[in-house]
């Protein structure tokens, strides 16, 4: 009998380190960094805000992309926390991350490696030009969407 206690102890402890790390580990996360294929500017936020600037490569322009179950991500940003956010009440902007679908966005990869970014809420890609600057926008595929 105490063998057999034995050998079922093993094996749960056998299992347990491998159920517990891959019960922690983040599913698909990484730091990315969003320059629009158009304007050649980042996507930006500070505490003066959500904005496109030129190229820095600091944290403001870091974006820790997390993919849900679903095939969305999430999109925080690593120097303020704040997640990319669009709705018709605020329109675009960095926000408190609150796993919503105004959060979510999906990604449409090109052949050019660029991804086009696609709000679940709204359905309005995240878009930037010289002549309107950053925002949301209805889905084009043109090079202001692409990223």
């Amino acid at each position: 009998m105490r063998k057999t206690l034995t050998a079922a102890a093993l094996a749960l402890a056998a299992l347990a380190p491998a159920t517990a790390a891959n019960a922690a580990a983040p599913q698909d996360d990484y730091v990315d960094r969003f320059h629009n294929a158009a304007t050649g500017r980042a996507l930006d936020d500070s505490e003066f805000g959500l904005r496109p600037m030129p190229v820095y490569l600091n944290d403001h322009q870091a974006w820790n992309v997390h993919t849900w179950d679903g095939g969305g991500t999430e999109m925080r940003n690593v120097a303020t926390g704040n997640c990319l956010d669009d709705s018709d009440e605020f329109g675009l902007r960095a926000f408190p991350c609150n796993q919503t679908p105004f959060q979510t966005w999906f990604r449409f990869a090109w052949d050019d490696g660029t991804v086009t970014l696609v709000n679940e809420a709204t359905g309005r890609a995240l878009d930037d030009s010289e002549e309107f600057g950053l925002r949301t926008f209805e889905r084009n595929d043109g090079p202001w969407q692409r990223w």
